[in-house]
C-alpha cells in the first residue's frame, strides 16, 4: 500500500473519482484489476460516462498484459463503458493523419481526460505494473482548449478503431470498424486471435499476480 499512497497513479485516480460528466482513458495497457472496475462502475452509476481506448491484440507487442485487460471487457461493457481498441491494420488504411504505411499502428499515449477540461499526460499505464512497481511522471493540465484539441484527434482516429459492443441476448463480443464514410462492419471473432498464444498467455496468468503485469 505504502508504495502506491501518493504515486502518479493514486493522484490520477482522485481526478478521475471527482469527475462529474466524463472520463477519456487512453492506455496502451489497461489492466483495471478489481478496484479500478468498482471506480468505473460506481462513476457509471454517478453518471459519469467513461470511455477507454486501448490497443487491440493485433496491435499490442504485450499479449500478457492484453489477456488481463480481456478479463474486465464483459464487465466494463455491461456496466455502460465505451470501449474502443486501435487495430493494426486499420489505421494504415485511413491517410487523414499521414502515411502510417511503416509504422507498427500502435497506441503508445497515455492519456486521461476528465470532465473535458481536465488532462493527465505523463508516462503511467492503467495496470498493476505503473501503480505498484514503476517509477511514472505525469502533469495534469486545467485547459478546455487543449482537451478539445485532444478529443478532436481522438475523433479523427474513429476509422482506425474497433468499437466494443456486447450483446444481450446473445452474450456475445463484437467488433465493430467503421470506414471513412461511416459504414460499419461487425466481427465476432476478436482481431489477432491466436489459439496457441492465449493458451500460452492463460497459463502463464496463472502463476503471474495481476499486479505485475
Amino acid at each position: 500500500e505504502a508504495s502506491f499512497a501518493d504515486s502518479v497513479t493514486q493522484r490520477t485516480v482522485a481526478q478521475i473519482q471527482g469527475a462529474r460528466t466524463e472520463v477519456f482513458i487512453v492506455s496502451p495497457y489497461f489492466v483495471p484489476g478489481a478496484q479500478g472496475l468498482a471506480l468505473i462502475q460506481d462513476a457509471q452509476r454517478r453518471g459519469v460516462q467513461t470511455v477507454v481506448l486501448t490497443n487491440a491484440l493485433n496491435a499490442t507487442d504485450e499479449t500478457l498484459a492484453y489477456s488481463g485487460y480481456s478479463n474486465y471487457r464483459e464487465p466494463m461493457l455491461k456496466a455502460g463503458v465505451r470501449l474502443y481498441e486501435l487495430g493494426a491494420h486499420l489505421v494504415s488504411r485511413d491517410k487523414r493523419l499521414g502515411n502510417f504505411k511503416s509504422s507498427s499502428g500502435r497506441l503508445h499515449a497515455k492519456v486521461a481526460v476528465v470532465d473535458r477540461r481536465r488532462m493527465f499526460i505523463g508516462s503511467m499505464n492503467f495496470d498493476g505494473r505503473s501503480a505498484w512497481l514503476n517509477t511514472e511522471v505525469g502533469l495534469i493540465v486545467e485547459s478546455t482548449e487543449l482537451a478539445a484539441q485532444f478529443r478532436q484527434l481522438i475523433d479523427e482516429l474513429g476509422p482506425g478503431t474497433y468499437e466494443l459492443r456486447l450483446d444481450p441476448a446473445k452474450g456475445t463480443m463484437s467488433w465493430v470498424e467503421r470506414d471513412i464514410d461511416g459504414a460499419e462492419t461487425v466481427q465476432y471473432d476478436e482481431p489477432g486471435w491466436n489459439a496457441f498464444h492465449r493458451f500460452r498467455d492463460w497459463l502463464i496468468l496463472k502463476m503471474v499476480p495481476e499486479e505485475m503485469l
